[in-house]
């Protein structure tokens, strides 16, 4: 981290100071002339520089910490945040660049002989123009496999209630688009995927941190969010991105009730569902008016099929696929074809046991090779969330683990909240295209961190 000296012009003309001020610090961030970890100059500093009250600098930081842009950590200064460029940072390291992914989230597990073996049968079964072609006036008809991979992730719903999109992102654009407004705030867990900041930044939706005392938000905490204005919440109840919890029945619950009471749209984010056992009713199963369903198949199937399964209420339902056709147009066909080939022939299952079977075995290397850690999630997770026994910067630990080759993505990264973000970093064992390179990063990595340990005794 360094101490920058920072400081923005602002006019007469150019509109109220605190916007002026929050603009120009969000495009000094965009034109990289702030960097992630910057510390910018004191409250107290850019008033008196720029000659304005420091309520109104504060009140500009607040705005741009609700985009993700900065973080303030009480008693050490306002500091630029890793995803202040959004979600862009986390994409993976591209082959042969000498670095090992264990940051970014890139299945290198899947089960490419079924998926192979099904778009061919794909295209024996019908013509190469209607797997590649537009989608037909009148729709995708009797989709089986959606109803059925909806069915697994405890979310029921018929063939007309079903929205396709181009992946789960697209999905979580096109319902933040059309059931919300510039200025709306969404409640979400203080650790969140970097992507949904980057989504509500451009929107201009804030963001508004539920929790932080315990794992799951509380009905205390949530009706302090309600008061706060909240329209909308964000979860992943089958596997939080980046803490590894499962949401409880009872929080399942205690959300749908809130939604239905206080007239609040969930976004019900599925990404890893399909690898859990025992899936329980989806909020979307319990307040079916009041939720918004998403089921991605990027990280259990396939990324490159781009395709996700959407519910909506009823009343959202044609604002939603009208708006999805403006961002993506259609889905294609062909992964549509390809899906039902899967679940009609019965390779899902297969597939689903290979990925936990191969996960299995690379979380035990992570498990072996960092003990010095509490691990959160289990042998069966894509990803789990290592807390360092010891206070650690995070941003100093993703540049030292980088020098050695190691990629991993740490606390402040996912952090929305105001407080001090934990120890912690958030690690996928499923990335490296091979083993030896899994075993070899983790090396690297537990030895990097009892260095850390030493340091911090």
């Amino acid at each position: 981290m360094k101490q920058t000296n920072w400081m923005p012009v602002l006019t007469e003309k150019g509109g109220p100071a605190y916007k002026q001020l929050e603009q120009a610090l969000l495009q000094a961030v965009s034109d990289g002339e702030l960097s992630p970890g910057d510390r910018l100059p004191s409250v107290r500093k850019l008033a008196a520089a720029l000659g304005i009250h420091t309520e109104t600098v504060s009140r500009a930081l607040a705005q741009a910490e609700a985009k993700g842009a900065v973080r303030s950590v009480r008693g050490s200064g306002v500091y630029v945040t890793e995803g202040a460029k959004g979600a862009s940072l986390l994409k993976p390291y591209a082959a042969g660049s000498g670095i090992v992914e264990l940051g970014s989230l890139s299945p290198a597990i899947l089960d490419l002989a079924a998926l192979q073996g099904s778009l061919q049968q794909a295209a024996l079964g019908t013509d190469l123009q209607s797997l590649f072609g537009y989608v037909p006036d009148k729709g995708f008809g009797e989709n089986l496999s959606a109803k059925e991979i909806l069915r697994r992730l405890g979310c029921h719903a018929e063939s007309d209630e079903i929205l396709y999109a181009c992946g789960g992102q697209n999905a979580i654009v096109a319902t933040m688009l059309s059931a919300f407004k510039p200025g709306d705030r969404i409640g979400a867990d203080p650790y969140i995927y970097p992507g949904i900041r980057s989504v509500a930044a451009m929107l201009g939706l804030e963001l508004v941190c539920i929790g932080g005392q315990g794992p799951e938000m509380t009905e205390e905490e949530l009706e302090t969010a309600v008061r706060c204005g909240i329209r909308g919440l964000y979860v992943t109840p089958d596997l939080q991105n980046p803490t590894t919890h499962v949401m409880s029945q009872h929080c399942m619950d205690r959300i749908a009730a809130l939604a239905e009471k206080e007239d609040i749209l969930v976004l019900e984010d599925d990404i890893f569902g399909l690898a859990q056992t025992n899936r329980p009713a989806s909020i979307a199963d319990r307040c079916p008016n009041h939720t918004v369903f998403i089921a991605s198949l990027s990280k259990i199937v396939s990324p490159g099929l781009r395709l996700a399964y959407v519910k909506c209420p009823q009343s959202l339902k044609s604002r939603l696929s009208e708006t999805l056709h403006n961002i993506q147009g259609s889905v294609v066909p062909a992964s549509l074809a390809v899906m039902e080939d899967i679940v009609r022939e019965g390779k899902l299952d297969s597939m689903i046991a290979q990925y936990r079977s191969r996960t299995w075995v690379r979380n035990l290397y992570v498990e072996q090779y960092l003990k010095g850690c509490e691990i959160r999630g289990d042998l069966f997770d894509p990803l789990r969330w290592c807390v360092l026994p010891f206070a650690a910067d995070g941003m100093e630990l993703e540049r030292r683990a980088l020098a050695r080759g190691v990629r991993i993505n740490c606390a402040e990264r996912f952090y929305i909240g105001s407080g001090q973000p934990a120890s912690a970093f958030r690690l996928c064992p499923v990335t490296p295209t091979k083993e030896s390179d899994l075993k070899e990063s983790l090396l690297r990595l537990s030895s990097l961190l009892e260095e850390l340990r030493w340091e911090a005794w």
